[in-house]
Order: structure tokens, then sequence, then C-alpha cells
């Protein structure tokens, strides 16, 4: 019996959806993971809300890039465990050759960084780093089979994953701090204004309300 190509693409689609569900439970799978999952989704919530609503510093990806080569320490670290108890016969060729390109991924971050380079603000990215993290994590550790369709996966969620969490943040009330900011900066704009539209009542009754907004926000701090 041949089954129709709608159904053929629609058990597909499942399959790749829950190939990349499980990189999202492997925890479930392997309790050991939370020790190393845990604190790299950690970052990615608190700074994706924090710090890098508005844009990635330099200060941010050097600390991205860190989290990245770290991750990438601990896989050394367990292969060279694995090598140390089972010889040759332990190590992966795909887990090595993922390692060396998570730590020199994280590597390039850094560097990019430091020299004050404008990639460094893309390729950086809290993002981007806590999703090839998470991937790396479940390949290196046997959570996820890789092979192509983990790899299709990989890269057909990722706009999906990435989406989800730009339209999430802007439903999230934005923090303090940031709100300041942005009054400070309108603050500012306002002060430059020629003199004689300062003298204006409209510029008067906004400077006002701008300034009550402000001591609201530092009243809540």
């Amino acid at each position: 019996m041949v089954l129709p190509e709608s159904l053929i693409a629609s058990n597909y689609l499942w399959l790749l959806a829950d190939r990349w569900l499980q990189f999202t439970f492997m925890p479930l799978k392997n309790p050991e993971l939370l020790w190393l999952i845990v604190p790299v989704w950690l970052n990615w919530i608190l700074t994706e809300y924090f710090q890098e609503r508005r844009g990635t510093s330099f200060g941010n990806a050097i600390a991205n890039g860190f989290v990245m080569f770290w991750v990438g320490l601990d896989f050394s670290r367990t292969i060279v465990n694995n090598f140390a108890q089972k010889g040759f016969s332990a190590i992966s060729l795909t887990h090595v050759g993922m390692t060396a390109i998570i730590l020199t991924y994280g590597s390039l971050i850094m560097f990019e960084a430091i020299k004050g380079r404008k990639i460094a603000h893309l390729i950086g990215r809290i993002r981007e780093v806590t999703y090839f993290s998470t991937i790396a994590i479940g390949v290196i550790y046997n959570a996820v089979v890789l092979d192509v369709h983990t790899i299709i996966s990989m890269a057909a969620f990722f706009p999906i994953f990435y989406i989800t969490t730009e339209i999430f943040l802007r439903l999230m009330p934005t923090p303090s701090e940031e709100l300041i900011e942005e009054l400070e900066e309108e603050e500012r704009e306002l002060k430059h204004q020629p003199k004689q539209v300062k003298q204006s009542v409209e510029y008067q009754t906004k400077y006002l309300e701008l300034m009550k907004k402000k001591a609201m926000l530092m009243k809540r701090k």
C-alpha cells in the first residue's frame, strides 16, 4: 500500500518536531545534564530579558563567548575521561569535531568582541549561543542522535525558536532600568532643542511629563 504524499510529509514533519523536542526534554532522559544545561538556559533567559533587549554589547558578547567556550571545555573533559577509561574505542570523531567547533566558536566571539568588531554583535548574541550550545550538549552526551534528520530539524526550527523568543520578549514588561535609560535619552534630546522651542507651552508640558515618569520609575527602584 502506497501512502499519500501528504501523510508522508506530515509524518516527516512530526519526526523533525520530535527530534527537536528531544533537545528540550533531554534532562529528563539524563538528569546529569541538569548541571550543565540549567546554567546555560538560565543565563539565556536573564541575559535576553535584562541585557540584550536593545542589542548585544561587546561585554555581553565576551560573556556569551565564554559560556560557549566553557561548554566546550566540559565536552573536552568528558572525551578525555572516556578515553582514560575505555581507550580509543570510546572516542567519537563526531564528538571531537563538535567540541572543536564549540571551542573555536566561543574563542572567535571573545576575540572579535575584544577587538571591538561589529560582527561580534551578530555571532555573539545569547540566543544563537544558547541554541547551538544546547544542540551540542544533546549530541555530545548522546541524548539525541546526530543524523541528517537532526541536522534538518536544527536548521528548520531555528527561525521558529528565534521568532518565538522575540515575540515573548515584546510581550514582557520592559525592565525599569531600560525605561529610565530611554527617558534619559529623550531628556537629552529635549535639552538640545532651540531656545525658542523650549519657551513653548508644548515643550514645557512634555518636559514635565517626562520628569514625572522618570521620578516614578526611580521610586520603584
